[in-house]
């Protein structure tokens, strides 16, 4: 096996992005570059380290963590050194055949490995640039420079975190998420992201992601009942996993949903959801919605900026959710026979329902 046989094509193999040349690269920019190297290494088969890594042990700072976070604590990649000249060979015609076997495959596997670090310090020499020139030598150049030693060098040089970065790195923990544009996975991402620039620096707790996290999907107005369910949950229980699986059904569900792609003003104008409730078959994905002088309507077109028959006070920004001291009552659906009567009904005059209707508005009132 040649390592020319497994090299994928300028095409297939991913792209590694210049750190940037305009201005002076920050730890973010360096994570990223870094990340992208390790992409590419990944590419380059290798047999060692399990076998599922490529070459990720090549752009590895030694000393770090930086293999075991790159490869979920794959097995270790032991570099390979140059088995010497062939041995002379003498037993059996099994030993002789093992012995044999043995000689090629770790010189095969020195070779590869030679061939992929060669491959992988001309990507970072033509990536890097200047942020690499303290290791230039006279005569020879980078020609004795490793890959690890290139990265290390950037690293240290130019990844330091300073306040004013850690504050620029900060806010991103504020930027805004819009649902009907971005996946819920950037936004997690961008958490998961942000808590790594600062890690060796100034580190950022779970809880910290976490409630940045709830503040920009709060900011949205349209996760209001995921949001109910989630601030009924135990602090303990409001880990940074469970923030991911929470809010990304709650996402998953909210694609498929009437609300998907409606704009703020539209979802404040009344209450619309799909129900998870299984009293009949009917009774599923039943459209609903919220009236300030009327209360819950099983129609989607009634609510409190809709509504025509506003009684006195009556309040457009009302919504299930902030009812706004709004009528408080269920209406049944159109055609359904009412069976339920009130403990007192028979007690009371036989006028009362007259009477009830004089006193309460709302029940004289129905659209």
């Amino acid at each position: 096996m040649q390592f020319s046989q497994y090299a994928l094509t300028a095409a297939t193999k991913p792209q590694v992005n210049k750190l940037p040349q305009d201005k002076r690269a920050n730890r973010h920019d360096i994570q990223k570059w870094h990340a992208e190297l390790v992409q590419y290494a990944r590419c380059l088969p290798s047999n060692l380290g399990g076998g599922a890594h490529g070459h990720t042990a090549i752009v590895c700072r030694p000393g770090t963590t930086d293999y075991a976070t790159f490869t979920n604590n794959a097995v270790p990649y032991v570099t390979p050194i140059f088995p010497g000249p062939p041995p002379q060979l003498a037993g059996t015609v099994a030993a002789i055949n093992n012995a044999k076997l043995i000689y090629e495959t770790n010189l095969q596997n020195f070779h590869i490995h030679e061939a992929a670090k060669a491959e992988l310090t001309t990507l970072i020499i033509a990536t890097a640039g200047k942020y690499i020139e303290s290791r230039r030598m006279p005569n020879v150049d980078y020609l004795n420079v490793t890959p690890d030693q290139f990265i290390s060098t950037v690293y240290d040089e130019y990844g330091t975190m300073t306040n004013q970065l850690l504050d620029q790195n900060a806010d991103r923990l504020k930027e805004p998420w819009n649902p009907d544009t971005q996946q819920f996975e950037e936004l997690y991402n961008r958490l998961i992201q942000v808590q790594r620039v600062a890690q060796a620096a100034d580190p950022i707790s779970d809880r910290t992601l976490v409630r940045a996290g709830v503040t920009a999907i709060k900011n949205t107005h349209k996760f209001e009942l995921d949001l109910r369910r989630w601030d009924a949950l135990q602090d303990a229980q409001q880990t940074l996993a469970e923030f991911r699986t929470h809010f990304k059904a709650a996402f998953e569900a909210y694609l498929v949903s009437p609300q998907y792609g409606q704009s703020v003003t539209t979802l404040q104008a009344g209450y619309n959801a799909t129900t998870n409730l299984s009293h009949s078959s009917q009774d599923v994905n039943l459209k609903c919605s919220y009236c300030w002088s009327h209360g819950l309507y099983f129609n989607s077109a009634h609510n409190s900026k809709t509504c025509n028959k506003k009684l006195p006070g009556h309040q457009e920004e009302a919504t299930l959710f902030n009812m706004m001291g709004g009528c408080n009552r269920i209406i049944r659906k159109p055609g359904e026979k009412q069976i339920w009567r009130h403990p007192q009904w028979r007690t009371r005059n036989p006028n009362s329902q007259r009477n009830n209707d004089e006193n309460n508005p709302n029940m004289g009132n129905q659209e």
